[in-house]
């Protein structure tokens, strides 16, 4: 239905980003990137909060971010319902936005394996980083 970007699009690698776009939608869903590129200080600020508090908002040591790469290779992603961002992840549109993510050739989610649902990266983000 539709993609909108509270990211800064031009700090997120191509094609990358037009994948996203294209796979968001074609989603029925209202989705926003709300998260594209982050600096080594935000990551690892975060990283550290979620240590110390796993309640925190999942970010990881940015040396294993594809967030840190320049440009990203990775976006977090929300589903608008009305007039707010929705983070119910059991929510069928979530559901049906992750399992497209997993079924695409390109896009990586990290939902399934470590509940990052809200995560998309790009397939083979350590093999590009630095390639663009």
């Amino acid at each position: 239905m539709s993609c909108t970007w509270r990211a800064d699009r031009s700090l997120v690698a191509e094609p990358f980003a037009t994948h996203v776009d294209t796979l968001l939608t074609a989603d029925p869903g209202d989705w926003v990137v709300t998260c594209g590129a982050r600096s080594y200080a935000v990551e690892k600020a975060g990283h550290d909060a979620w240590l110390a508090d796993n309640t925190q908002p999942k970010f990881t040591n940015p040396d294993n971010s594809a967030h840190c790469t320049v440009p990203a290779l990775a976006v977090d992603v929300t589903l608008r319902v009305g007039d707010k961002d929705d983070w119910t992840y059991t929510d069928a549109a979530w559901q049906g936005m992750v399992n497209a993510v997993v079924l695409s050739p390109n896009l990586h989610s990290l939902g399934p394996s470590i509940g990052d649902w809200d995560h998309i990266e790009s397939v083979g983000w350590r093999e590009l980083r630095g390639a663009s």
